[in-house]
């Protein structure tokens, strides 16, 4: 029963927490989640402009090999992880 007792105070204690949250957290909370779908967005637009730079440079050289397209994609793959995992977890 101890444990029963212990849960419904974690929980009274959590929701007295949650009513006395003010404006200001709710807005710093909501900048913080507008601040990360931000750095997703340029995260995106950055991978998207190296995708279309290697594509032009591919469509000019008409001679490339599948191990230069293998090593491009695994190069594209290694820096998004990074970026991704490196900005999430700074906000």
């Amino acid at each position: 029963m101890s444990l029963v007792d212990d849960y419904k105070q974690n929980v009274a204690k959590y929701n007295s927490i949650q009513d006395l949250s003010s404006n200001a957290a709710l807005l710093d909370e909501l900048s913080k989640e507008v601040t990360k779908e931000y750095y997703l967005f340029l995260i995106w637009f950055i991978i998207a402009i190296i995708v279309m730079i290697v594509t032009v440079i591919t469509l000019v050289n008409n001679e490339v090999n599948t191990m230069v397209w293998g090593i491009l994609i695994l190069f594209i793959i290694y820096c998004s992880f990074f970026i991704f995992k490196n900005i999430y977890y700074i906000i």
